[in-house]
């Protein structure tokens, strides 16, 4: 029997109410995110330094002139083209030197980061959270994804700089600043980007 409330579902693990359900499908239309061949998606996983590099050299047109010898990146690795392109842009570097630890869990903090290095953010917010004192290193970062809009803080006025980011939390802020509408105020992506936007009515 047709039920025209039916919803297709990408992924068996991510049900139309989930929260972060539209970003998932729109990143999966784009071709930026991948599930797992069992057909289900983890939004609930810990997204990892790797799986990260991996998403967002997908909108990356970076030359790589010399690789990096990250001692803890085999060129096997999934992820090792990607790592060498983010890294080479200067938007995911190593945490200590010769190591890229793709395997370690991706910080609150170092998302901050990465969204401010990756779209070039600026501005800050007069907004602060307990537990991110001005030394602290991704201080001026957190400030800007706030300002941004991308982020807010918990309840009791703490940011958890240090607390893993899931998937799924990391893919709805990644959405959340591909406001596609950025692309008709100059802002310019690659062709591929745009037209795939454009066909699945996202501008």
């Amino acid at each position: 029997v047709y039920n025209k409330e039916h919803v297709e579902l990408t992924y068996t693990d991510v049900a139309p109410g989930y929260y972060a359900f539209p970003a998932i499908e729109r990143l999966n239309a784009l071709g930026l995110i991948k599930g797992y061949e069992n057909g289900t998606f983890k939004p609930t996983n810990q997204i990892t330094r790797g799986d990260a590099a991996m998403i967002l050299s997908r909108e990356l047109q970076v030359e790589v002139t010399e690789a990096i010898p990250y001692e803890d990146v085999a060129k096997d690795y999934y992820a090792y083209n990607a790592i060498q392109e983010v890294a080479a842009a200067g938007i995911i570097t190593g945490r200590v030197a010769g190591k890229f630890n793709p395997y370690s869990p991706l910080s609150r903090a170092e998302m901050a980061t990465i969204m401010v290095r990756m779209y070039n953010l600026t501005g800050t917010t007069t907004v602060s959270f307990s537990d991110v004192s001005k030394n602290h290193w991704a201080h001026d970062a957190i400030k800007t994804l706030y300002k941004n809009g991308l982020i807010t803080g918990y309840p009791d006025g703490t940011f958890k700089p240090d607390n893993n980011i899931t998937v799924a939390e990391f893919l709805k802020i990644l959405v959340e600043y591909i406001d596609y509408e950025k692309v008709l105020e100059g802002n310019r992506w690659p062709d591929w980007y745009v037209n795939t936007a454009k066909h699945y009515g996202f501008i």
